[in-house]
């Protein structure tokens, strides 16, 4: 049913949560670990996990390429990428796969948490119910990890990783997003809880981030964000 990639590099801290959270899956699924050349004890932790299969990232290319290597060697017809600190609910995972394979839909997304590990708290994240719209103004409506997607669409678009170090997902969505030929569905429930610590890729290269989302040229405008604000709880 699914493959789920987990790119990682020094993960010994997430690393057996995220794979604990994707083994309580009762679907068929594989689980992908793409690591980019880990020194900590993030090997030995995946060991003790026989199902998992492991890729070794030999290019320097990025989180990206990463995820595109394990894409590219993934089994089944739908495809899902959940970093090394961030864990999903399979149940309602499992809920909102099995209507993406009974209706034909093509990209599912749905809500998520936020954890704030130095505020100790947790918040909702409500996806907005016009992701397709939104994305194509260049505004990512869901929280990554609480994606599915059919293989099919990698088929057509792949990440680019020569171009993107920071924001290749949102690159990659928008692009989903501009197909017709593609098949969106909100799913109402929490699909992923996604940590937020302050030293994630995006933490930690802010410019970067900001000079690659002028490569985007869709940088919504302020009438976006207001409606995008208004129309979170259709």
């Amino acid at each position: 049913m699914i493959s789920v990639i987990t790119p990682v590099l020094n993960g010994e801290r997430f690393i057996e949560k995220n794979i604990l959270s994707i083994q309580s899956l009762t679907v068929p699924f594989e689980h992908i670990i793409v690591d980019g050349g880990s020194t900590d004890k993030t090997l030995q932790i995946i060991s003790k996990f026989p199902h998992v299969k492991v890729i070794h990232q030999t290019e320097k290319n990025g989180l990206y390429g990463a995820i595109h290597l394990g894409y590219e060697n993934a089994k089944f017809d739908y495809l899902a990428w959940v970093n090394c600190d961030d864990i999903i609910y399979s149940q309602n995972y499992e809920f909102a796969l099995k209507k993406a394979i009974s209706e034909k839909i093509d990209f599912v997304y749905g809500n998520s948490e936020f954890n704030w590990t130095k505020e100790n708290k947790i918040t909702f994240q409500k996806a907005n119910p016009f992701g397709k719209y939104f994305l194509k103004k260049g505004i990512l409506p869901f929280v990554q990890p609480s994606s599915i997607y059919s293989k099919k669409i990698y088929d057509v678009i792949k990440f680019n990783y020569e171009t993107y170090r920071i924001i290749g997902d949102i690159d990659f969505f928008i692009h989903i997003a501009l197909n017709d030929d593609f098949k969106f569905w909100y799913c109402r429930k929490t699909l992923s809880q996604f940590l937020k610590y302050g030293a994630s890729l995006g933490d930690l290269n802010h410019d970067l981030y900001l000079k690659e989302r002028k490569l985007l040229n869709r940088n919504p405008n302020l009438v976006h964000k207001i409606i995008y604000k208004l129309t979170l709880n259709f």
